[in-house]
């Protein structure tokens, strides 16, 4: 058989599930939060020198292009189907949200983000809720089967 006929013979590609293009979208609305943080922290640089003594810029620029790039990753991969995107989404969810948990604890002005913790517990959980409901769909793991 040729490779021209093994083809023809071939299943077409499966149709990526609805929850998967949701779960790329919010991944990707995260994404670009983060590519934003660090285009923002390079832009301003001089100010938050000023501004800020700690954090010093230069954790915003890293944390922005480590997320920015692991988003952009997930995202790619999520909507491509790749047998790995689901543990490597779980794993990167997990990540982000003891790291953004510790950022706030640590870095954050307690007087202005003490009233805002209920909506960003929800926030988390709901993100979490989306991801979880979307890769656990028997579509999806078919998807991701190939």
């Amino acid at each position: 058989m040729t490779e021209h006929e093994s083809k023809a013979h071939a299943s077409p590609p499966q149709k990526r599930p609805f929850s998967v293009t949701l779960l790329g979208i919010l991944v990707l609305s995260y994404t670009t939060l983060y590519w934003m943080r660090f285009y923002e922290a390079v832009s301003n640089w001089d100010f938050l020198s000023t501004l800020l003594a700690y954090p010093p810029p230069i954790y915003f620029v890293i944390t922005g292009l480590l997320w920015g790039l692991v988003g952009l990753v997930i995202c790619w991969s999520l909507w491509s189907g790749k047998a790995w995107a689901p543990k490597a989404t779980w794993i990167a969810m997990t990540a982000f949200t003891l790291l953004y948990w510790i950022d706030r604890l640590a870095f954050a002005n307690h007087n202005a983000w003490m009233p805002r913790i209920p909506f960003m517990l929800a926030f988390c959980l709901v993100f979490y809720a989306i991801a979880l409901w979307s890769l656990t769909r028997k579509n999806t793991k078919q998807f991701f089967r190939g």
